[in-house]
């Protein structure tokens, strides 16, 4: 009986160790099962901070490249309202700087500028020179006739009536013309025998070549080179009466709306 006794009590005590080391190896399994979930988990956090990480960086360098872009869009519209401006600025510049526009088939034009008369290319006197012009077209806006008035105010005076023909080259740029007229002028010369200055009036035909330069929208340089259509007349016997010349520089302005 005593025996049978002792022999459950060991098999109680066996029972209860070999519980307890299940119990342990229970804890144990389980704490190491935590461990690798912390572990998973925080590899997993970790990985996941990456990829958020990355995704932020690829955001950033998204974010950049549109401002980058913006940029760059801001430049070339920049660069292209200063070519525009350019363009438009230099177009400007060419509609101003254009020979005058021709509107109807007549014009009109005012001269005014410098005369040097010489005779025998040894006495020259100086005057201010003016005309007026009216004309018409004739022929594709390119042949023109017409008349003018004009006069000389200085050391002599002068005045002529003129008939003219001429042409409008490259498109009125450059205009060459020929005149012919009849004109009056007074011619002061010292006599030798009494020391006097003496006034000889003057009137004869003369014939007038004319280069018009239009430098920008009818007005410019016109260059004219006027010879008398020998004999001169004049009341008093004088040597004056021949080798009469001029040359004139004047500005002109010319108006086809008229």
């Amino acid at each position: 009986m005593r025996l049978i006794l002792i022999f459950l009590l060991m098999v109680g005590i066996y029972a209860t160790e070999s519980n307890t080391q299940n119990t342990e190896s229970t804890r144990t399994l389980n704490k190491n099962s935590n461990l690798n979930t912390i572990n998973h988990n925080n590899s997993t956090d970790s990985t996941s901070q990456e990829e958020i990480d990355s995704k932020n960086s690829k955001g950033d360098s998204i974010v950049k490249d549109l401002e980058n872009e913006a940029k760059n869009s801001e430049s070339s519209e920049v660069t292209n309202e200063a070519k525009v401006e350019s363009k438009k600025d230099s177009k400007s510049l060419k509609e101003l700087f254009i020979p005058a526009v021709v509107v109807e088939d007549s014009f009109g034009s005012f001269v005014v500028g410098y005369q040097m008369l010489f005779k025998n290319r040894t006495e020259h006197k100086h005057g201010i020179f003016f005309a007026l012009d009216r004309g018409w077209l004739v022929w594709s806006d390119i042949l023109f006739v017409g008349m003018s008035l004009d006069g000389t105010a200085g050391s002599f005076y002068s005045i002529n009536l003129n008939v003219k023909t001429g042409a409008r080259l490259m498109e009125g740029r450059l205009s060459p013309s020929i005149s012919f007229g009849y004109g009056l002028f007074n011619h002061n010369q010292i006599d030798l025998q009494t020391n006097k200055e003496i006034q000889y009036n003057l009137h004869g035909a003369n014939a007038t070549l004319s280069l018009f330069v239009d430098i920008f929208r009818g007005i410019g340089i016109e260059f004219s080179y006027r010879v008398g259509l020998h004999p001169f007349h004049t009341i008093k016997k004088t040597d004056i009466t021949r080798n009469i010349q001029s040359f004139m520089i004047n500005l002109k302005f010319i108006d086809f709306s008229i």
